[in-house]
C-alpha cells in the first residue's frame, strides 16, 4: 500500500496540475489585496479546498481498491489533513494579489472590484467554487477511466527506479548537475 501511494499521489499531482510557470510575483498594491480577498472569500477558499481533499481521497481510495489494496481510512483522513494544511488563507490572497497586480494595471483592478460589487459580480463569487468543483469532479473522472493505462504504460520504469531506490539502500542521488563540486 505505501509502495501503490507512493506512485499515485505524485502522478495524480502531476496529472491533474497546471503546467506550472515561472512566477514574476508583481509587488500588491492595497487594491491588487482588497480584490483577492473579495474575489475568494475565505469560506468559498475552505469549500473549495475541501472539495479538492475529499476528490483527491476518494480517487486515491479507489485507486487502491483497484490496484487490490486495502483502503485504510485514518490514512486517508490524514491525508485529507495534509492537503488541507498546504496554504493558509492568507497565503492564497497574498499569491492572488501578486497574481492580479502582474496581470492588470491598477485602474483594471479597480473596475474589476467594482465588477465584482455588482448582483451578477457577487453571484459569479458565490457560484464559482460550485463550477469550480464540478470541473475538478469531472477532470477526476476522466482520470479515473484514463490514469491506470498511464500508470501501466510506465509500470516498467516505475519498478526499475524502485528497485534502483532499494539497491541504493533507499537514498536517493542528486544528479550530477545538483552536487556540490569539491572544495580543493
Amino acid at each position: 500500500m505505501k509502495h501503490l501511494l507512493a506512485v499515485l499521489v505524485p502522478a495524480l499531482l502531476l496529472a491533474s496540475a497546471p503546467r506550472a510557470r515561472a512566477a514574476d510575483p508583481a509587488q500588491p498594491t492595497p487594491v491588487a489585496v482588497e480584490l483577492a480577498r473579495y474575489v475568494l472569500p475565505e469560506e468559498n477558499w475552505n469549500r473549495t479546498l475541501t472539495g479538492i481533499s475529499q476528490q483527491t481521497v476518494q480517487y486515491l481510495s479507489q485507486m487502491a481498491q483497484q490496484q487490490g489494496g486495502s483502503t485504510q481510512p485514518e490514512l486517508f483522513e490524514k491525508l485529507m489533513k495534509q492537503i488541507m494544511s498546504i496554504y493558509s488563507y492568507q497565503e492564497i490572497v497574498d499569491l492572488q494579489a501578486s497574481v492580479l497586480a502582474k496581470h492588470y494595471t491598477e485602474a483594471e483592478l479597480r473596475e474589476l472590484l467594482a465588477f465584482y460589487k455588482t448582483p451578477i459580480g457577487q453571484k459569479t463569487i458565490r457560484v464559482m467554487p460550485d463550477v469550480a468543483q464540478d470541473v475538478n469532479g469531472q477532470m477526476m473522472a476522466v482520470m479515473q477511466q484514463r490514469l491506470p493505462a498511464v500508470l501501466e504504460k510506465l509500470k516498467p520504469e516505475f519498478e526499475k527506479a524502485a528497485a534502483e531506490h532499494q539497491a541504493s539502500g533507499g537514498a536517493t542521488a542528486a544528479p550530477a548537475s545538483e552536487k556540490p563540486a569539491r572544495k580543493k
